[in-house]
């Protein structure tokens, strides 16, 4: 049985987990250089920025049995991350934890949603929550090359 719940401290290692498996699928499929790759797992997947992070926005975790299978967090009105295991794609947790974080923000009294989303991967799932381009930006990943983000919005 598939639910979310707000992350917990023992939980950092398997968000870390997951969020790098995540960010070397996606390198792999947008042809992001390795050292953008190595700067996403290193910096961006690390336990540190996750206990960084979820100290500043709210972190939560979809769970499949014992198994966390997803995240989102969320700052205000914005998405601030939302990823699925690679190998559970496509079976209707990225929904749920979108609708989860759009929930939260609606309730919030916030009328919109934002996300930046890195690379082309994400967008069709973004847009079929919704979503729509609002702009483009680029975002440097380490040292290395800038990566185009596309910046995302919604009305609530």
């Amino acid at each position: 049985m598939k639910f979310i719940r707000k992350i917990h401290l023992d939980d950092f290692q398997a968000v870390s987990d997951l969020l790098c498996d995540c960010y070397r699928w996606m390198g792999e499929r947008e042809g992001f250089s390795q050292a953008n790759i190595d700067f996403l797992v290193t910096k961006r997947g690390s336990v540190e920025t996750i206990e960084r992070e979820s100290a500043e926005q709210s972190y939560f975790v979809a769970q499949d049995g014992d198994i966390i299978v997803g995240m989102v967090s969320v700052l205000n009105n914005e998405i601030t991350k939302l990823y699925v295991s690679p190998a559970r794609h496509r079976e209707g947790i990225g929904r749920m934890l979108f609708e989860y974080a759009e929930r939260l923000i609606r309730e919030a009294g916030y009328d919109s949603i934002s996300l930046g989303a890195l690379g082309q991967a994400p967008v069709p799932f973004y847009k079929s929550m919704g979503m729509k381009i609002t702009a483009t930006k680029l975002c440097k990943l380490g040292d290395e090359t800038a990566r185009e983000v596309f910046v995302m919005e919604m009305k609530l």
